[in-house]
């Protein structure tokens, strides 16, 4: 959520400023996906865990200060163990944009609310909380019964070959009630980003830090019973060019800080749970990058990771991740992008498969606000 708002902000459109096709700008697009995760290499299990998601967004700029998105998902998961599956019928969210100080200051505000809560059996709360917090791969969290407002600032500055991206974020939940009869507050959220980009002719390098900080959880009594460690990410790459064709590569991880526990069912401050249990990741990725025609551009990415939990009851594994991104521009304003993506890997002693796949489809009126075809072609400057 925080990523693509500021994504927006850094990369809008000057469609605005006269023309013959000064009017307002506008992009729709609609996507499909899912992802099957085979575990235990049985293949018995077949739909043991599978997510399909579908989701709609429309971005339009009003004026060329201020441009607006909105969107409806819907999602579907199968968990482990649960007793049957987890939907998301319907959720909307919608997000402001300003630019305050041109080409230097941003802020956004926004909020995403379901129309329709899901209540969970009481015997899934176990399945539900080791699916938030095991290993899951390609499996999003869960974000059931959301009721949240947002809002951040964002900064850009360029110093010839330097662009700084800077951001800062909060998020607000109010009360849920995902089990029946049983009303618990979702933890609030501040983020925090930094992106320092060197662009030359032909390379381009980008060190990338993120953080996010979780407030306490709370139930119905609005007693703190949880309270989820600050998570860290950090990703350095650079992005060689050759003519029509480029190669990015990259060294990243995500850490996970220890949680905190409320220990008695009387009020009581939360403590350290003496070990980190949290899943933790380090990996490489390569991602190969060609203009196959003008308008078709395709991406084939790879990453190897370790994954691990540290805690006194260490879990290692491995995974390989490889996906192929195709995308194509049709008549000047029609985007379609399709991305199969497979999975193999080894966690705690178990096989991990994977297969996924997204398809989608966009349009845009006039030049487009965060137009990737603009900014992501690897021959742009030339």
């Amino acid at each position: 959520m925080w990523v693509g708002s500021f994504s927006v902000a850094a990369q809008k459109s000057n469609a605005l400023v006269g023309g013959a096709k000064a009017g307002i700008p506008w992009t729709f697009e609609t996507s499909l996906g899912g992802t099957q995760l085979w575990e235990d290499g049985s293949a018995a299990d077949a739909f043991a865990s599978y997510q399909l998601m579908a989701s709609g967004r429309f971005v339009f700029q009003p004026l060329a200060w201020a441009w607006f998105q909105t969107g409806l998902q819907s999602a579907s998961t199968r968990i482990p163990e649960a007793t049957s599956e987890v939907n998301e019928p319907v959720s909307l969210s919608a997000i402001a944009n300003v630019e305050i100080i041109p080409a230097f200051l941003y802020a956004n505000f926004g909020f995403a609310f379901s129309f329709f809560e899901e209540t969970l059996p009481l015997e899934d709360s176990a399945a539900l909380f080791d699916f938030q917090n095991g290993y899951r791969y390609g499996l999003l969290p869960l974000g059931l019964n959301v009721k949240t407002l947002f809002g951040g600032t964002f900064l850009r500055q360029d110093w010839g070959p330097w662009l700084l991206l800077t951001g800062f974020s909060m998020g607000r939940s109010a009360p849920v009630t995902l089990y029946e009869d049983h009303t618990f507050t979702p933890p609030h959220l501040i983020n925090g980003s930094f992106r320092l980009r060197h662009r030359k002719q032909d390379a381009d390098h980008r060190i990338e830090i993120a953080a996010t900080y979780f407030s306490e959880e709370k139930n119905a009594a609005q007693e703190a019973a949880h309270q989820e460690g600050m998570r860290w990410y950090f990703r350095y790459s650079l992005t060689q060019l050759f003519n029509s064709k480029g190669l990015e590569v990259a060294l990243g991880g995500v850490w996970h800080a220890e949680d905190k526990n409320r220990r008695l069912l009387i009020r009581s401050e939360l403590e350290h749970l003496g070990t980190n249990d949290n899943l933790q990741r380090i990996f490489v990725d390569g991602t190969w990058i060609w203009r196959v025609k003008p308008k078709w551009l395709a991406h084939l990415y790879l990453r190897p990771s370790l994954v691990f939990q540290a805690g006194a009851d260490s879990k290692w594994g491995y995974e390989t991740e490889v996906f192929l991104r195709s995308r194509m521009r049709f008549f000047g304003s029609h985007d379609f992008e399709v991305a199969p993506g497979a999975l193999l890997g080894r966690f705690h002693g178990q096989p991990v498969a994977a297969v996924a796949f997204r398809a989608k489809y966009a349009f845009h009126h006039l030049p487009a606000i965060n137009d990737e075809f603009a900014w992501e072609s690897v021959d742009a400057r030339k």
